[in-house]
């Protein structure tokens, strides 16, 4: 606000400083302000504290209310409650994709957040992942064949969808014996290496037979001809023996 007399202009220029700084005139109410560290005096904040705090008058209904962990009385709760529950069923897809980009655009914050938390809550990680393996010990078979390809250098993934489709194409029995497998994967159905990892062979799918038990194991690191050349000799010798 521009003054043409000197005088006034200094008056409203020190009365416009003392408004704002730290020591001086109250913002809101314009009584003194004797601490050191504010700028409204002790009765705006104690009607602040009265108004916000946790026992006081609720901000969002501002009825009075009586709480010890709280900010808001019950009923606001509830309603805001009930309005996230809604809004976050009408907007899951939304909600995701905001999830997805704040996640990708602070990936190392996220990282680091992710490493303090598994490291503070090492149990309970540990439950989750023991029971999520029982559940699916197809993917843990999966993902322990993709680390082993990672560190070997091998190369080549497979898929769950792969796995389905390879156990159509063997149309439930095994790929050695012959004998049924379980119509869907468990700790009972192998997947194998026709050409084993530790001998150079691939991850991927052309390089992987559903098998029984008893033949994974028997097989061990042969290869896939090796071990029908075996098992045919051992059937032969068998035979002869009788």
């Amino acid at each position: 606000m521009p003054y043409k007399d000197a005088e006034k202009k200094r008056a409203y220029h020190k009365e416009y400083y003392l408004k704002r700084c730290v020591k001086g005139i109250c913002r809101r109410c314009g009584n003194l302000v004797e601490s050191e560290g504010y700028k409204t005096c002790e009765c705006c904040r104690e009607r602040d504290r009265l108004s916000h705090n946790r026992k006081g008058i609720c901000p969002t209904c501002h009825k009075p209310f009586e709480s010890v962990q709280f900010k808001t009385c019950d009923s606001c709760r509830e309603k805001g409650r009930v309005r996230g529950h809604v809004y976050r069923n009408m907007n899951k897809e939304k909600i995701r994709i905001g999830i997805y980009k704040c996640r990708d655009a602070n990936r190392e914050r996220y990282d680091e957040y992710q490493r303090e938390w598994v490291k503070a809550n090492h149990e309970k990680v540990r439950a989750t992942d023991k029971r999520w393996s029982v559940k699916h010990p197809d993917a843990v078979r999966r993902k322990r064949h993709n680390r082993r390809t990672r560190i070997t250098g091998n190369g080549g993934t497979y898929t769950l969808k792969e796995l389905n489709a390879q156990f159509e194409k063997q149309e439930g029995f095994c790929y050695y014996c012959g004998e049924l497998l379980y119509a869907s994967f468990d700790k009972e159905v192998h997947v194998d290496h026709m050409i084993p990892l530790s001998r150079g062979g691939s991850n991927s799918i052309e390089n992987i037979v559903l098998s029984c038990a008893t033949c994974n194991l028997e097989k061990n690191t042969k290869t896939s001809d090796e071990y029908l050349k075996l098992k045919k000799e051992t059937q032969t010798d068998v035979q002869t023996q009788f």
